[in-house]
């Protein structure tokens, strides 16, 4: 009788595997693409550019750096990256993610192990 390459248990042939190299190495192909899309990402939308603002208060444009900004449609186009998560937001929905404070109750800080 065959034995569990990993555990050394005795197994029955027909409930063994093996693995499919050949599916294993297009999942590792897809996955190394898959980083390299959202690296490109990455280094295309994480720098702030310098742009002007008028400053109301001021009365005058000022310059000023901030986030690039993409279209709806190629947030969704550029989202294909990485289906599983949101890597696009909506520009409201991040400045209030931005500014709102993180606050933790008093509950939570009081369970919390030390260390």
């Amino acid at each position: 009788m065959p034995k569990c390459f990993l555990t050394g248990v005795e197994i029955d042939l027909d409930d063994a595997y093996v693995l499919d190299i050949s599916r294993a190495r297009h999942a590792l192909r897809d996955l190394r693409q898959k980083a390299s899309a959202l690296e490109r990402l990455i280094a295309q939308l994480s720098p702030k550019d310098e742009v002007e603002a008028f400053d109301y208060k001021a009365g005058a444009n000022r310059k000023r750096k901030d986030r690039r900004l993409v279209s709806e449609r190629m947030a969704i186009a550029l989202s294909d990256a990485a289906p599983e998560t949101t890597l696009l937001i909506r520009w409201p929905d991040w400045r209030a993610r931005r500014s709102r404070p993180i606050l933790l109750s008093s509950a939570a800080t009081e369970n919390e192990e030390p260390g």
